[in-house]
């Protein structure tokens, strides 16, 4: 026969492959079969909703080209890259995007677009279970006139369409309603307006317009409005916006670029205007004077009687005339430098400077400097606050700018003093010389003189307006749209949506069966014990759906059952080796081990050993109420207090079972422990022990009293029964304590209820030693007897879920 050691050892061995394989993973879930199923099925037919019902969402995308001022610089016919007016109109500032992306986001300029073009007006079809925005093709069109109070959110409910009006309404309540005829002035809760058809809607739909501050609007586009860079290598913009309706918010993008577009060349066209505005003014004075000059030749000639001046004259004063035109131009382009200055001292920082070439180049550059430097800040004033110091740092540079140029001013002017006096000089001397000449024709030929001045800058006045005109008229924008908005629909994308709904449908039932088994504190299968225990599992009783008595085990009784307390039997022999007394216990009520107790006892029985069972629950006791025999007046109690000292009236004889005698508790008395501790418990196992070949003691769970250690001195062995899905983990741990510690005589555990299969979280095995029954093949008409033998499908089932 196997020694003690070497069976706890095969037992140890076996439980130790009792671990969970990934083919015994995947049948787990397999069980759950329909769970996955109905889950799939629901997160579909939710996704197939979503995509019914829900409002679809589109993306449309454009992109702007933005050139540089020398893309578009044009060319005049006398060439010269150094042309004054090509520079004052045109500078090589580099493009700076993100400037002109906070220009594109700013609130101001989306919300005069939003205005101009009635983007904060809506269209809407009333549906079944969703409401389609309109745009583009409307069966009518909402004329405002006037508003009670632009500022309030206004909705209009149109009905009962017809060729000739409809009906409106503030609310979908009958009470608010108004017949109302097209293109006629209704005046409906306070406002004005008109409904102008556009086509005959014979589908007697309903129709609702919503009107919404422009703030409003201007925020919900700005929300869902992306402008960024294309990519670092090139000045391309690109703009992105999201929303319910393709065409609108395509139409609205188109509608951003154009009005950009065109509000950057009117800020390039002030400087151009300006300039013209400075030549006319130049204009009029030298036309005045130049009238001057000719009416008094007419005057000199017509009084001295002179046609032709003589040759001598010419000659001598031919010199003296290219200095004093020298000395007039620098007179002429003093009165444009006196102009000019009271124009800087007279500006405020918003306005531009005219450009004046015809004195210095260098004044020029700094008057084109300022005039960039207002442009700059009329073009980004509106984006930033007041008190920003952007705005501040602006402003100081265009006052510094102002105070340069009449700085610049003032050198050029004590320049021109000594040109002035070095040309008087060079005059007076010449004059010394016309002094010999008659003094009529000097006279004549001085006036003819100044008449070729004046006539000299007339005509370049009028060349230079005429190129500032072409340049006026020749100016483009600096922003290219490279296509016209377009897009596509984001959401929600029907392939993306079912994928998720699959997946989904997997998940939910792989995280429910994790969660129930992380959060799961109950016994499900060996490897909870063998995790926490040393202490040996002896057997497995399995789980009984219909029974009609507690006991299982008879003389010729094939079930599962009473095979697996046969299996206990044999286990229990190589366990106690030939030592009789048997404790079973359990940590609390339920758990089955009177079952045990009352089984395991027919089971010894069988094997023509007399038994005795004793019902040692004193406080709950169960064995004698489910055998339901006639009770007893005594019992163990009665002969504990010594009340009673013949053990013969104590038991009962168990039908087809001789030598199988059950010993009832008796009254439940008041002291039970007291009973348990005193001298009697001795003398009663004294005499069980003469007359039994074994004794099975069903006792109080140790886990709510300690009457089961108050008689474990005469005990030779512990069965501690543990039971599927109601035992608590923790109590394995107990149990390890009390092993650790030797307060169990040779113990063992016994797992009852056993529910095969993945879905129980418990798999099938083979004992190797002793006959090797396995309850889990279901060999129907095998080793076993089957009542009821299951059809087809459950068949197929329990074969599914019991295949390791």
């Amino acid at each position: 026969m196997m020694s003690n050691n070497s069976f706890l050892q095969q037992i140890s061995l076996n439980t130790k492959e009792d671990k969970l394989s990934p083919k015994e993973l995947l049948f787990k879930f397999i069980t759950y079969l329909p769970f996955f199923l109905v889950s799939i099925a629901v997160c579909i037919s939710v996704a197939f909703s979503i995509l019914r019902y829900k409002v679809p969402i589109y993306k449309s995308s454009t992109r702007i080209l933005i050139k540089n001022n020398s893309d578009n610089k044009p060319s005049f016919s006398n060439g010269g890259g150094n042309d004054l007016i090509e520079s004052a109109l045109f500078s090589n500032n580099q493009t700076n995007l993100d400037n002109e992306i906070m220009a594109i986001k700013s609130s101001r300029f989306i919300q005069k677009i939003v205005t101009d073009y009635h983007f904060n007006h809506y269209y809407f079809k009333e549906g079944s279970f969703k409401n389609t925005e309109l745009y583009g093709n409307l069966p009518f069109e909402f004329i405002p006139l006037k508003w009670r109070d632009s500022l309030s959110e206004f909705k209009l409910y149109i009905t009962n369409l017809t060729v000739t009006g409809g009906t409106i309404s503030t609310s979908k309540k009958a009470e608010d309603k108004m017949h109302f005829n097209w293109n006629t002035i209704i005046s409906f809760s306070g406002n004005q307006f008109k409904l102008v058809p556009r086509f005959v809607d014979n589908s007697n739909s309903n129709y609702f317009f919503a009107y919404e501050p422009s703030i409003i609007a201007t925020n919900r586009i700005l929300a869902n409005l992306m402008v960024y860079p294309n990519n670092s290598k090139t000045t391309v913009i690109q703009l992105d916006l999201k929303g319910e309706n393709l065409l609108k918010i395509s139409t609205i993008l188109n509608s951003i670029v154009e009005k950009y577009a065109v509000q950057a060349l009117a800020y390039k066209n002030l400087i151009v205007n300006n300039t013209v505005d400075f030549i006319n003014k130049r204009l009029e004075i030298v036309t005045v004077e130049l009238a001057e000059i000719e009416d008094e030749l007419t005057s000199f000639k017509t009084s001295n009687n002179l046609v032709d001046e003589s040759s001598l004259a010419e000659e001598i004063y031919s010199k003296k005339a290219t200095i004093e035109e020298s000395l007039n131009q620098i007179i002429f382009q003093d009165q444009s430098i006196q102009i000019l200055i009271e124009k800087v001292k007279a500006v405020n920082s918003t306005q531009l400077l005219p450009t004046d070439f015809s004195f210095s180049n260098s004044v020029s550059a700094l008057i084109t400097q300022y005039n960039s430097l207002v442009l700059k800040k009329l073009k980004e004033e509106p984006n930033i606050g007041k008190n920003s110091l952007v705005l501040k740092d602006l402003n100081l540079q265009i006052i510094i700018a102002r105070n340069v140029i009449l700085e610049e001013i003032d050198a050029v002017l004590k320049m021109r003093e000594i040109q002035k006096k070095t040309l008087r000089k060079r005059s007076l001397d010449q004059q010394n010389i016309y002094a010999q000449i008659p003094l009529k024709e000097q006279r004549l030929v001085n006036i003819k003189r100044q008449q070729n001045v004046k006539e000299g800058l007339f005509l370049y006045l009028l060349q230079k307006r005429e190129e500032t005109a072409i340049t006026s008229t020749a100016n483009i924008d600096n922003y290219e749209q490279i296509e016209l908005a377009n897009g596509y629909q984001i959401e929600p994308v029907s392939k993306n949506l079912y994928t998720y709904a699959i997946l989904l449908g997997f998940l939910i039932p792989i995280g429910y069966i994790f969660l129930k088994d992380f959060f799961n504190d109950k016994i499900l299968g060996r490897h909870d014990i063998i995790q926490q225990t040393k202490v040996p599992i002896i057997a497995d009783i399995g789980h009984i759906k219909d029974f009609d008595s507690s006991l299982i085990v008879n003389d010729n009784g094939r079930n599962l059952i009473a095979e697996q307390f046969r299996t206990l039997r044999t286990n229990l022999s190589f366990l106690n080796q030939g030592k009789t007394t048997t404790l079973v216990t359990s940590s609390m009520s339920g758990e089955g081990k009177s079952f045990i107790s009352f089984n395991l006892a027919a089971a010894l029985a069988l094997s023509s050993k007399k038994v005795a069972l004793l019902e040692f629950d004193l406080r709950k006791p169960a064995i004698i109420k489910n055998i339901k025999v006639q009770k007893k007046k005594v019992g163990l109690s009665n002969y504990l207090a010594s009340q009673t000292d013949s053990l013969d009236d104590l038991y009962y004889a168990i039908e087809k079972f001789p030598t199988f005698h059950v010993y009832g508790s008796g009254p439940i008395p008041p002291n039970p422990s007291e009973l348990m501790n005193g001298d009697r418990v001795k003398q009663l196992f004294e005499k069980l022990k003469e007359s039994y070949d074994f004794i099975i003691i069903d006792t109080a769970p140790v886990g709510l009293v300690s009457d089961a250690f108050n008689i474990m001195s005469f005990v030779d062995n512990t069965i501690y029964v543990l039971r599927q899905r109601k035992s608590l983990k923790k109590q394995v741990k107990f149990i390890d304590e009390c092993f650790q510690n030797n307060k169990f005589s040779n113990v063992g555990i016994v797992l009852n209820d056993v529910k095969v299969g993945p879905k129980h979280g418990y798999y099938g095995y083979n004992y190797t030693y002793g006959y090797s029954y396995s309850y889990n093949q279901n060999s129907y008409g095998g080793y076993f007897d089957i009542k009821n033998q299951p059809n087809l499908i459950k068949r197929l089932m329990q074969k599914l879920q019991n295949r390791n």
